[in-house]
């Protein structure tokens, strides 16, 4: 049987006590059940962010063996590194072959610059772009989340038709 989200969430509050870093935490576990119902076979990492491939691969081949023989649900296009930005390029090209397969961005994604990559992603893991100063080990910044939600919603506007 599966834990009660509520639950989990109660007892984050209990256990880390009240705070903004208590609810980020408590959402995170609560969203956990409905990403591994959502994608049960899991996310891949396109070109993954701190290694470095043994041999060159075009990406895509790469793309192709996470889909094909991987089974992904959905692939994450990150940075070279935690905070840095994703190659617009290769973000619009994993999106392009990766046809009806959802991408998302896994590092990089700030207020700033979060307009530039919806057209190209399905998603968003974010982190460090609504931390501090966008500083990995500073608390989240309530500020920067809000901007990053009104930015989301302002492109989410535009793109719906007139009425």
């Amino acid at each position: 049987m599966a834990f009660p989200g509520l639950l989990l969430a109660i007892l984050a509050v209990a256990v880390l006590g009240p705070g903004r870093a208590t609810v980020v935490v408590a959402v995170g576990l609560v969203s956990v059940p409905l990403l591994a119902r959502v994608y049960p076979n899991g996310l891949a990492d396109v070109n993954v962010k701190h290694s470095a491939p043994l041999a060159d691969r075009p990406l895509g081949e790469e793309v192709a063996e996470l889909l094909d023989r991987g089974g992904a649900d959905a692939l994450v296009v990150t940075g070279s590194a935690t905070g840095e930005a994703v190659n617009l390029n290769e973000l619009r090209c994993v999106k392009e072959l990766a046809q009806h397969v959802p991408v998302l961005l896994g590092s990089g994604v700030t207020p700033e610059n979060v307009r530039t990559f919806l057209p190209y992603a399905d998603g968003f893991i974010v982190g460090t772009g609504v931390k501090h100063d966008a500083v990995v080990h500073h608390r989240v910044d309530a500020a920067r989340v809000a901007r990053l939600v009104a930015a989301v919603q302002q492109h989410q506007q535009s793109r719906r038709p007139a009425s």
